[in-house]
Parts: C-alpha cells; structure tokens; sequence
C-alpha cells in the first residue's frame, strides 16, 4: 500500500532538466488513418483528436481502432494539401462531463460533437470571423460557469493578423497580436480577456477556478490571467525562460497536487542556438528576411501554377509562408515534455534525446489501473500516430517496486545536464525573445 499522507512534493528526488530517453520508449497507438495528432481529449475508453486534411477521429483505447467521425476538408484539399486554408485544421479539443467533444479549427471556429444514438451531429458554435481573429487554436472548458449554468469556454486565438500557414512566419517576425476571449454557451456572448500576446498556444484552467494559464510558444513562457475574487482581470507571469518554446499545457491526473505536462518544442541551451536565437535583437534583419522570403516565395509560387507544376507551387508556398525557413533554420528533433506545479516550477522532465520522438504538441495523461504507474496519451502535429507511454507515479510508495524495471530516471538528480546554461535560466529581455548571453 502507498502512504497514508499525502507526500510532499519538496520531498521528491531533485528533478528538473536532466537528460534522458524516457520518451523514446513511447509506443505507437491508433495508427490507422490518423496523421497529425495535434490535440488529444479523452472520454472513458475513447481519445478523441484533430487531424491534418480536416477530420476528426475517435479511437477506441481498448482496440486500437480510429474512426474519423468529423470532415471539414473541401474537395479542394486533395490537390492542394499544403494548404492548410483549404483544408481546415480541427487543433485543441475537450470534452466536457458528459461525453460532448468540444473542438476548434484554425479557419472554421469552435464546434460541438453531439452523439445521439449511432448518429455524429455537428454543430458550429462561433466562427473565426466573430472573434476578430484570423487563427483559432486552443480551448478550456470551465463547466457550469455560464449564465444559466451552461458551459463557458475559454478559446486563444492565436492571432489576429495572421493564419495558420503563416506560423512560421509569427515566430520570425514575431506576431503579437495574439487574444483569450471568453464564450458563454448559454447566451452566445464573446468577451475579449487578453490581448497583445506572443502567440498563445494553449489556455489551461487552474483547479480553483480562478485564473487561466495560457502559454505564449514566441516567448517561451506561461503567464497566469485572474478570471475571477480580488485579483480578476490581473495577469502575471507563472513560468518563464523556458528551455524552448512552449506549447499545450494541460493538467495532468495528479490527484494529490496541481501539476500539468506541458511539451517543449525545439529544445536547446545556450550551446546549441539557432538562427532566430541568433536574430533575437535585431528586429530589422528579422523582418527583411521575412520580406525577402516573403516576394521570392510568391514569385516561385505564381511561376509554379503558370507552369502547372505542384512542386514548384509547393516550394514557393513554404518560402512566402516561411515554413522552409523554419524547418532548416530553427526546428531541431530533441523531444521534451515537462511537469510543472501549481507555482510554475518544473518538478520533472522526459526527453528523447536521440530524436525519436519529437516535435510534441500535447501530453494527456490518462487513467491507469495500477497505482504505481501513470499513463500519457502523446500528440504531434506531424506523427500519423498517437504515442503512449507510462511512467512510475512518485505519488505513492515506490519501494515495493524498486526491483522492477521501472525507469526513475525521469525525477532523478541533475548530472548529464549540470550545465545550467540552459535558456530556461536566462532573463527575458530586449522586448523578443531573449538574446543569447555571451558565456
């Protein structure tokens, strides 16, 4: 049996950024169909996700098996799949108590998934067009919060300037335009929250039900908004210099504390930057860049659809959008997912340090019939597979375990990465990212 008390966190092991390869022991579910994972809702045996091409599929966790039970692609995606605008992209989803998927899509707004009977019905709820924003892509359920006692939603929009093709080119430039509104379910009214933020990735609610979290990818932090009691309306930082830009923070099953997982995209320290690190204070070069990408890219676009050629179309797509640039210049495949507590402090990691399993959007963790084990449910925007993997719950006793073969490396000392030049520790300045300290 665990302990009778409920352990302390501060009593844990030291665990903070120490390198592992826990992730890459992930395996690989619902791999029929799926491409593109980016958003994971889970709802007793089911996973629910978005997927590229616009549809929307349930898993069945106990088969394997995924079905798609939402289309939103037009006929258009088929030739022309890059872009993203033509096809839809259904991005952060939930579920709420009752079974209802809740999802939004990049260009076409936020939806219900209503199953009655053995019939799927789809209801759109509020278009992107209503919100002011060009780019929807994450949402919070905060449930009985409306004003009949409905559901309010909590939705980022990611941008109001630009779309979802043009992600990369918001982290070059970079975009700050970015919005939280606030969606009464019961009354159809859109409150704009926040505005001015670097791309926000996510919008998480904590456990008291009065504040959000919402991750800004561009500034490599969290910041925390009060929705609610004598600070409504205030918002402060939570966490901060982050070792690379971060993406959806969901909370995790821990029962005994609020944490959250939360992946990291492109990871790195002070050892290994990359380009935009490089660029982080100076605007000018940054922007002519995005100009230059800009006109060549739409250049070898209309020679490409002159000439009836895909590829070259393609190609100038990816230079005017700035995805080529992106790819070559600033992506890297180290894997990261942290765990992070109610205060903003990391209390653990999993990396995959040989690249297996990168580029994580989302880690869901789900339920697990054995105590001493906790399990994620594991997104990407790219993966044409949902990952799994468990890990030890260092919320009970683990001694009775300690002969298994359990790896507890995941909240173990710090040694490999005792270089604490990590970017996670560098001050957030010069009114972008934060430059590269000379060391």
């Amino acid at each position: 049996m665990g302990p009778t008390n409920t352990p302390a966190l501060d009593n844990f092991p030291i665990r903070v950024l120490t390198p592992n390869n826990i992730l890459s022991r992930a395996t690989k579910i619902c791999e029929n169909g799926i491409v593109g994972p980016t958003s994971l809702a889970i709802h007793k045996h089911y996973i629910y996700t978005g997927t590229a091409g616009g549809g929307v599929y349930r898993c069945d966790l106990r088969s394997g098996n995924a079905t798609r039970i939402v289309k939103v692609a037009n006929d258009l995606c088929k030739s022309k799949a890059w872009d993203i605008s033509l096809c839809g992209r259904a991005l952060g989803i939930r579920t709420d108590k009752k079974g209802t998927v809740f999802f939004v899509d990049a260009y076409l707004g936020l939806h219900e998934v209503l199953f009655v009977g053995n019939k799927v019905q789809v209801n759109r709820l509020l278009t992107l067009e209503e919100t002011g924003g060009k780019y929807m892509g994450h949402l919070a359920i905060d449930e009985g919060s409306g004003t009949n006692g409905g559901n309010v939603i909590y939705i980022t929009i990611a941008s109001t300037k630009r779309d979802l093709n043009q992600w990369p080119a918001m982290i070059i430039e970079p975009d700050r335009t970015g919005t939280v509104i606030k969606y009464d379910a019961d009354t159809k009214k859109v409150e704009n929250l926040m505005q001015g933020l670097w791309y926000p990735t996510s919008v998480e609610i904590t456990d008291d039900r009065n504040a959000l979290l919402v991750a800004e990818f561009t500034a490599r932090r969290v910041v925390k908004h009060y929705i609610k009691g004598k600070d409504k309306g205030k918002t402060e930082t939570w966490a901060e210099n982050l070792p690379g830009e971060s993406d959806h923070l969901i909370r995790s099953l821990e029962k005994h504390h609020e944490t959250y997982w939360m992946p990291i995209i492109n990871a790195r320290n002070v050892s290994n930057p990359n380009l935009i690190d490089w660029m982080s204070d100076k605007p000018w070069l940054r922007q002519e860049l995005l100009d230059k990408y800009t006109d060549i890219g739409n250049s070898i676009e209309e020679l490409g659809k002159k000439e009836k050629n895909d590829r070259l179309e393609k190609l100038g797509f990816s230079m005017k959008t700035g995805s080529q640039f992106y790819t070559q210049n600033v992506a890297n495949n180290y894997g990261l997912i942290l765990e992070i507590d109610a205060n903003g402090k990391i209390l653990g990691s999993i990396h995959s340090t040989d690249g297996a399993n990168s580029f994580i959007s989302e880690a869901v963790e789900g339920p697990s019939d054995n105590p001493y084990e906790r399990v994620l449910y594991i997104g990407s925007f790219s993966y044409p597979y949902i990952l799994k993997l468990t890990i030890p719950n260092f919320s009970q006793d683990m001694a009775p375990f300690e002969d298994q073969n359990f790896d507890f490396s995941y909240r173990q000392p710090i040694s490999g990465l005792n270089d604490f030049r990590i970017f996670g520790n560098r001050p957030f300045n010069r009114g972008y990212d934060y430059a590269i300290p000379d060391i």
